[in-house]
């Protein structure tokens, strides 16, 4: 009966602590990708710009960041500017390049009418790395 009891007080303390923890990480949610940093593209009348914001507590790639256009299945790089950012210590891939903040970037090729892709890859300041993606972005006239 001891040993029950023992093993009783054990196993609820346990669970105790799970739910403990698992309140402390509810309160400590991460963005989606796509509400962290969130991306559109302009289209003027002989140009395009790529619009980013990007949440406080996040950053994205400047190296990952590419914008291209798709047709028949043959991806086209278009050249993006590089815009204002930053050398950071990061924790997976060394000394890199982020961006931070609201930026707006101009493209210096047209991608096809009414298309434009970007690859993206960021992370949280406090240790979440999102999977690269993709977007297919709508396009706001100017």
């Amino acid at each position: 009966m001891t040993r029950l009891l023992i093993l009783a007080t054990a196993l609820s303390a346990t669970l105790a602590s799970a739910v403990a923890r698992a309140e402390l990480f509810a309160q400590d949610e991460f963005l989606a990708p796509g509400q962290a940093y969130q991306l559109s593209a302009q289209q003027g009348e002989q140009s395009w710009s790529l619009a980013i914001r990007i949440l406080p507590d996040y950053y994205l790639y400047v190296d990952k960041l590419v914008a291209f256009s798709a047709a028949d299945g043959i991806e086209t790089a278009l050249a993006l500017e590089t815009g204002n950012y930053r050398d950071y210590p990061d924790p997976l891939f060394g000394s890199v390049k982020i961006y931070q903040g609201d930026l707006s970037l101009a493209l210096r090729d047209n991608p096809l009418p009414g298309e434009l892709w970007v690859k993206v890859q960021g992370c949280s300041m406090r240790g979440l790395c999102y999977p690269p993606e993709q977007r297919l972005l709508s396009i706001i006239p100017d």
